[in-house]
């Protein structure tokens, strides 16, 4: 019965996000449209990440503070409403860049909120012994936003322009907020009054709690290393996938196209998987063992294939194994920490983790333009290939072993295997200064 309500929710959660991948996949290609830039797509999209990765552990304080439920409903109607103001903007001709990033801010703001509000409703809901196949379908609406929201988005774009892209986007979220109304969560225990304490106070109390609850934890402080370490090779992998294809394969953009969109066919299927399957093998080995995968039959081919059947198989096999590893990761991590701090410790994680990512984009560019020079000849030449082609492939196939490594000795390590155990134990109670 807790399942089946969880299910509804997420089903509302799952057309909110495809809404929200399409407008905003289609909000980028009428920036692109329109200036021409890449300055400005890069622009949005860091003001999109950045603000949301900064403030996750202040958010978190206030998150564990209230309803999450009622976090949410606020949520998805705030992001409706904002969808309406660009309707109205954009029908009038004063939309312009500067309204965008402002929105690109507040809603990477609200979505960090949003997240942290609906894992502590997933963990309400599903309970642990639900916890895996729950987070396994939440990784599915992941792979199904980033793969459908594209594709649809610039056929919709296309269609009804962006205003009708947009109003779909709003109906989602509606469809979303209504859905979780007609569900009962949990409160939860409440927490102490704050009216004597200012909002900044609480905030960074909050922050401290959760870094506080992490260090305190080998097990959980080793693994969130271990995903700071993968998130930065997968970031600068991600960055030289494009161009090491495009280069070798002479700039053949449907081959590109098809290649990212077999990525995608893995990861709806990989998400499918994981919520059948997730929650019938032990979560650290099964994390540990798909990184392995990803890199060694996803990234690294890649970076050493010079056809498409080789991309291709190599973009299925990296496709597939991401949400397995996500949703493994969320269930441990769900299970490990008391319901009442979850948004606390998962705001710390969040930022963490993902810090990486920014990080990551803007070493690989750099780093690939040093090498460049060195790749006109001798054994890495003939592997990889010679000038900016040949230095794209080489720290890409670098990434790759790096991150197989990195897996591979985290599994002989007794604190990250620990983690297991860690999420086996009984929440315990935890009591905050």
């Amino acid at each position: 019965m807790v399942l089946r309500r969880f299910i509804r929710v997420w089903s509302g959660q799952t057309v909110s996000a495809l809404g929200g991948g399409l407008a905003w996949y289609a909000i980028t290609l009428w920036a692109w449209q329109s200036t021409g830039s890449a300055t400005v797509l890069s622009t949005l999209l860091l003001v999109n990440f950045l603000p949301g990765l900064v403030l996750a552990p202040f958010i978190g304080a206030h998150v564990d503070r209230v309803s999450p439920k009622t976090l949410m409903l606020w949520c998805d109607g705030l992001l409706a409403t904002i969808a309406f103001v660009l309707v109205v903007l954009y029908s009038t001709g004063q939309l312009s860049l500067w309204h965008l990033y402002a929105v690109g801010v507040i809603e990477g703001v609200v979505e960090t909120a949003h997240w942290l509000a609906y894992s502590k409703v997933v963990a309400t809901l599903a309970g642990q012994d639900g916890l895996a196949r729950a987070n396994g379908l939440v990784s599915l609406t992941d792979s199904m936003a980033a793969v459908l929201g594209p594709v649809a988005g610039g056929v919709l774009l296309g269609v009804f322009d962006l205003t009708g892209v947009l109003l779909i986007d709003a109906a989602s979220y509606l469809i979303g907020l209504l859905t979780l109304v007609a569900v009962g969560v949990p409160r939860g225990a409440p927490e102490p009054s704050i009216a004597d304490r200012s909002s900044i106070s609480v905030s960074i109390e909050g922050a401290r709690t959760g870094l506080r609850f992490i260090t305190a934890r080998p097990a959980l402080r080793s693994l969130l290393v271990v995903f700071f370490v993968m998130n930065l090779v997968v970031a600068m992998g991600s960055v030289l996938t494009v161009p090491v294809i495009m280069m070798r394969s002479g700039d053949d953009a449907a081959l590109l196209g098809l290649v990212t969109s077999v990525g995608g066919v893995g990861g709806i299927l990989g998400g499918l998987s994981a919520s059948i399957a997730l929650h019938r093998v032990r979560r650290v080995p099964l994390i540990l063992v798909s990184m392995i995968a990803g890199c060694l039959l996803g990234t690294l081919p890649t970076a050493i294939g010079w056809s498409g059947p080789v991309w291709l198989a190599a973009s299925f096999c990296a496709g597939f194994v991401l949400p397995i590893i996500n949703g493994a990761y969320q269930s441990l991590w769900q299970s490990a920490v008391p319901l009442d701090l979850q948004a606390r410790v998962f705001g710390v994680r969040r930022t963490v983790a993902q810090l990486a990512v920014p990080l990551g984009m803007a070493v690989a560019g750099p780093l690939t333009d040093r090498l460049a020079p060195v790749m006109d000849d001798g054994f890495l030449a003939k592997t990889f290939g010679t000038g900016n082609a040949g230095a794209a492939g080489l720290v890409l196939g670098a990434c790759a072993v790096t991150g197989a490594l990195v897996a591979a000795v985290s599994a002989a390590s007794r604190s990250v295997r620990g983690a297991d155990r860690s999420a086996a134990m009984p929440r315990e109670e935890v009591t905050t200064a």
